[in-house]
């Protein structure tokens, strides 16, 4: 992951190797794949690749919802009903 400092630029960005998808590049910058969402969101320009190639550079959103309220019990060890 990359961290511009030029005044304007995102605070994070992640460059894409060959073979990346949505859901992995989620998992490598949150540990989790509820992310993916609000990644998607970020980046509007490449919502058409499902495989990266390599060297595509995507902003990195601050991530505001934590895994643990955005996936059900039983994906994080809770109690289910």
């Amino acid at each position: 992951m990359e961290n511009p400092t030029a005044e304007g630029e995102p605070s994070m960005t992640y460059r894409t190797i060959q073979g990346d998808m949505w859901d992995l590049i989620s998992y490598k910058i949150t540990g989790s794949v509820a992310g993916m969402t609000q990644l998607l969101q970020a980046n509007p320009n490449y919502v058409e690749y499902v495989v990266f190639p390599a060297g595509i550079v995507l902003v990195v959103p601050d991530f505001t919802d934590s895994v643990s309220e955005t996936l059900p019990p039983w994906l994080i060890g809770g109690e289910s009903v």
